[in-house]
C-alpha cells in the first residue's frame, strides 16, 4: 500500500481517491498543454507548479511529481 502524494492517506496508486480527480485532471492536461506549447512532461509540471491560476493541489501535485521524478505514464 502507498501513500497518497497529497495528503499521505493509505492508497493503490500515487494519489487516494479524494485527490484521483487532480491527478486525472494533470494527465489531461498534459496533451492540450503539449499540443498548444509543445512542453515536455517535466516543464509541464514544472509550469503548473509555479501557476498562480492553478488550484492547491495541482500546484501541490505537480511539485510532487517532479521531486519524485515520475514520468508521464
Amino acid at each position: 500500500m502507498n501513500k497518497c502524494l497529497i495528503c499521505e492517506r493509505k492508497s493503490e496508486s500515487l494519489v487516494c481517491e479524494q485527490h484521483s480527480k487532480v491527478y486525472k485532471n494533470i494527465l489531461e492536461g498534459y496533451e492540450l498543454w503539449k499540443k498548444a506549447k509543445g512542453l515536455s512532461w517535466n516543464d509541464y509540471l514544472s509550469e503548473l507548479s509555479e501557476n498562480r491560476y492553478a488550484g492547491a493541489w495541482v500546484r501541490l501535485l505537480a511539485k510532487k511529481m517532479l521531486e519524485l521524478g515520475i514520468r508521464a505514464p
